[in-house]
């Protein structure tokens, strides 16, 4: 039933050279190009071995089988070069789509039942004749289907070119060679299929020798692709990522010369392929921090670029320099690390901040501050007199009482009533100086603490104030209204917080108790 021929020899031993890639690419399945390849090599090397087991059958009926396995598995790897050009070249998104799927897949299993259902139509092989010149070789006389079969191969095969050649138009020098290495490698078993369908080599007629150099076009695949680890680092890494990474990545010789770059570096800084092998310092003028970052003799410390157009984008920037084991410089490497979205949150907590802040100093001012008035509240007076008895300084405190301040209220009313402590305020504000404390210390009553002063110093100041807020009352409310008056001074008079305002506050009540409109300065006699 079989015979081993030295066309049969030459395919199985073309076989375990394709299960040894296969076992070879079947390691290397990290990337979805790497498993399409995988896929590839099994099929065609399931291939070649069912075309040795063709050339190897002795009857006509076995021939037969094995050649309609050979037509699927041929099929199939087909299918699934196309998937690897399309994942190679960056097309993962398109390929990962269920209608993408099923109209690669289909015509593999429409080509492929019309092989196993050939004896009901006829429509691939009408007849069958034996090879007089070579050994155990039949001759398969195609039918009118085959012409379906071969037209969709070869649009499978253009495919292949297609999607390699997009890859070709990379923006990196390296992914460029290496698909110009893959379509020449291609080649082979194009050339060999066209003189099988159309007969140039008479006496190779019924010889099919594209398994033999469709493996030999994988050997070279293997070899490109994973003997220097491009398809681990080139097209996956720039198409997957460096390609559709918002970062930009720019790609210098050791003389400022752009040789590579990426997609983000076209949308954000305007770089083209026009662009390629021109100096960094023409192509990039308008960034003087970016030209001299590539001037610096070491690694230089990251910078903020910020770009305007068409977006605002931050980048934080930083440059490699690459150098041989002989620390010998052979290029720059620049990302340009998008940092918008950080730059934009660190803008919007500083914001933020500066509003808590406002918001801190505005309810400290409420705090602190009478609402009506103005003036500092009893709790900041107590804090600022605390301070400045702990630091030793001198002070008067003056306490105010607005005479007859009721009757005030009663007769002309609470508006008129806020109007004079409101007028009063202002006055004790006008006499103070900027360390000085003007403080409302309950109702109609305040405190004026004055710094580094003695009793006698302030009196005509207060005297002043007796005045001008008497004439400010008439001539506003046509009312004559006046205020008692009482200073205590530390720490003469006492060291003790509390006992210095209940000092003033006698002196006050006895400056009241005297008729009013007068000033009363504590003395302990």
């Amino acid at each position: 039933m079989f015979k081993l021929t030295d066309i049969s020899t030459i395919l199985f031993i073309t076989t375990i050279i394709n299960l040894v890639v296969t076992i070879i690419s079947w390691r290397r399945q990290d990337v979805q190009a790497g498993r399409y390849f995988a896929w590839a090599m099994l099929a065609i090397t399931c291939w070649t071995f069912s075309s040795g087991l063709d050339y190897s059958a002795t009857t006509i009926p076995l021939k037969i089988l094995f050649a309609k396995f050979e037509s699927l598995f041929y099929h199939c790897s087909l299918t699934l070069f196309v998937m690897f050009a399309l994942a190679y070249s960056g097309y993962s998104d398109w390929l990962n789509k269920l209608n993408s799927q099923i109209l690669l897949w289909s015509v593999t299993v429409i080509n492929s039942l019309l092989v196993f259902t050939n004896e009901w139509h006829s429509l691939i092989w009408n007849g069958f004749t034996n090879n007089e010149t070579v050994d155990n070789v039949l001759i398969f006389h195609h039918g009118p289907g085959f012409l379906w079969i071969v037209a969709t191969n070869y649009i499978f095969v253009l495919s292949i070119f297609f999607f390699l050649w997009k890859a070709m138009q990379s923006a990196s020098e390296l992914t460029r060679r290496q698909a110009q290495f893959l379509i020449g490698a291609t080649f082979f078993p194009i050339a060999t299929n066209i003189l099988y369908l159309f007969e140039i080599i008479p006496t190779a007629q019924g010889v099919d020798w594209t398994a033999v150099t469709f493996s030999f076009s994988g050997f070279l695949f293997l070899m490109a692709l994973y003997g220097t680890r491009f398809l681990n680092i080139i097209p996956i890494a720039n198409h997957l990522i460096i390609a559709r990474m918002p970062d930009c990545v720019l790609v210098l010789d050791h003389n400022n010369y752009i040789i590579d770059f990426n997609p983000a570096m076209t949308q954000k800084f305007g770089i083209t392929k026009n662009h390629l092998g021109e100096k960094i310092e023409t192509v990039m003028m308008n960034w003087h921090e970016v030209i001299q970052l590539t001037l610096s003799d070491v690694d230089p410390p990251p910078l903020e670029v910020i770009v305007d157009s068409p977006t605002l984008s931050v980048f934080d920037t930083r440059l490699t320099r690459l150098v041989d084991e002989r620390n010998q410089l052979y290029g720059k490497l620049i990302v340009f690390r998008n940092v918008t979205v950080r730059y934009k949150t660190k803008q919007e907590l500083q914001q933020q901040l500066i509003e808590t802040q406002e918001l801190h100093i505005k309810v400290q001012y409420l705090a602190e501050r009478d609402s009506l008035t103005d003036a500092y509240t009893r709790r900041y007076l107590y804090e600022k007199l605390s301070e400045w008895i702990n630091y030793k300084t001198p002070f008067i405190a003056a306490l105010l009482d607005i005479d007859k301040f009721k009757q005030i209220n009663d007769i002309y009313g609470h508006t008129v009533g806020d109007e004079v402590l409101i007028g009063l305020t202002k006055q004790l504000f006008a006499m103070a100086e900027e360390n000085d404390v003007v403080c409302r210390y309950g109702g109609e009553e305040f405190v004026v603490a004055i710094q580094n002063t003695s009793s006698q110093e302030v009196l005509s100041e207060f005297e002043k104030v007796l005045k001008n807020f008497r004439e400010f009352c008439f001539s506003k409310f046509n009312v004559g209204i006046t205020i008692s008056i009482g200073l205590a001074e530390y720490p003469i008079d006492s060291e003790k917080l509390d006992e210095i305002l209940n000092l003033a506050d006698k002196a006050m009540y006895q400056a009241k108790s005297a008729g009013g409109n007068q000033i009363i300065v504590f003395s302990k006699k």
